[in-house]
């Protein structure tokens, strides 16, 4: 903060409140707002008073501070993705901060989003750098992620065959069995 009052030369004393409980003595002092936790923006009632320690006289004025929290954009899916193509993905935003616009690109060519939670259908499997660019027009604020997705196919595995080490088992004799299975993300057999 930069006191501009005048006369310079008369000014012995100043008292600067930031109205968040905090004060401070000197001339040009630097103050950190901090904003109460789940609180996105605040205005703050900065009152700053100047005396003259030898007349007595004092003057006060008061400027508001907008204070917002720094946009912190984050989404999920992240990493690996089981899906069906025709069933899409469905982004959930996670992202932080006095938020007024969404802009989602899917790495596939596709039109960007503005939905705050957009359901998106991708053309192929495989991998896609998914980016979240938050923003606040009106501070001129933004803040962009970016998560390499892995689409997967989720629909069950297929049985194509399997084989036994004897097809003839005698009692009380294990029989190994191995599957040859096809399809994605086989977790038991």
């Amino acid at each position: 903060f930069t006191d501009n009052s005048i006369p310079t030369e008369s000014i012995t004393n100043w008292t600067w409140n930031f109205d968040d409980g905090t004060t401070n003595l000197t001339k040009n002092p630097e103050h950190i707002f901090r904003l109460p936790a789940g609180i996105a923006q605040k205005q703050f009632n900065v009152n700053l008073t100047v005396r003259n320690q030898t007349t007595g006289a004092t003057n006060s004025t008061i400027k508001i501070i907008d204070v917002i929290a720094p946009l912190k954009a984050d989404f999920i899916p992240k990493g690996k993705v089981p899906t069906n193509l025709t069933e899409g993905v469905q982004f959930t935003n996670q992202s932080t901060g006095n938020i007024t616009g969404y802009l989602w690109s899917f790495d596939d060519g596709s039109s960007p989003s503005t939905e705050v939670n957009p359901l998106h259908k991708f053309p192929n499997y495989g991998p896609y750098n998914v980016s979240l660019t938050v923003s606040n027009t009106y501070y001129g604020a933004t803040n962009t992620t970016q998560n390499l997705l892995n689409i997967t196919d989720k629909s069950s595995p297929k049985v194509v065959d399997f084989t036994a080490d004897s097809t003839i088992a005698n009692r009380g004799v294990p029989v190994v069995f191995t599957a040859q299975v096809q399809g994605p993300d086989i977790q038991s057999y």
